[in-house]
């Protein structure tokens, strides 16, 4: 039984999140992860059959572990951004700290 007062969560088209919304801020640049990846690519080991893992990644580079889990996401101040889409305003008072983590599939 749901009680009437409950006001149901919005749905939040995750795509249109990414592509025009809060989300458009945020690129592979943004995780420390990657920037080092492709930094070092040169002295990165030939990958192990089927690829590296993200976790594999974490460790390589010194994420791994519960005292990196800031380290191995993005977070961003959407006020601190603006571009010629009129929305800072409403997109910072309803989204204004905001975190990105990767994932190894859809829906991870």
């Amino acid at each position: 039984m749901t009680p009437t007062n409950v006001v149901p969560a919005p749905v939040v088209d995750v795509n249109d999140y990414m592509d025009n919304g809060p989300g458009r801020f945020v690129s592979a640049a943004s995780f420390e992860v990657i920037v080092r990846f492709f930094s070092m690519a040169q002295g990165i080991p030939p990958s192990p059959p089927g690829g590296y893992t993200k976790n594999d990644l974490f460790t390589m580079f010194g994420l791994a572990g519960d005292g990196n889990l800031k380290r191995r996401a993005a977070f961003i101040t959407q006020s601190d951004f603006a571009d010629s889409t009129d929305d800072l305003l409403e997109r910072s008072y309803i989204w204004e700290s905001t975190a990105f983590r990767l994932t190894t599939g859809p829906g991870s």
